[in-house]
């Protein structure tokens, strides 16, 4: 995401709490935006964990593009 102060990214951070397994989310400002980012989506039922859509996407940022990779 880009905010006022730059390029955000949302990252996953997995923890093990009392023996469970527990995924955090949280912003990480990027310090340096490379011009090319690669990045891997995973969509997950929120109940049950299911994997629903999995896809690797590359993200320029001069001129803002966004494709997915085949």
């Amino acid at each position: 995401m880009n905010g006022p102060s730059g390029f955000f990214a949302l990252e996953a951070v997995r923890m093990t709490v009392n023996g469970a397994e527990r995924v955090g989310i949280r912003p990480t400002r990027l310090k340096r935006v490379p011009p090319k980012l690669t990045v891997l989506v995973q969509l997950t039922e929120a109940t049950k964990l299911d994997l629903l859509f999995e896809g690797e996407f590359a993200l320029t940022t001069k001129p803002l593009l966004l494709a997915r990779v085949q």
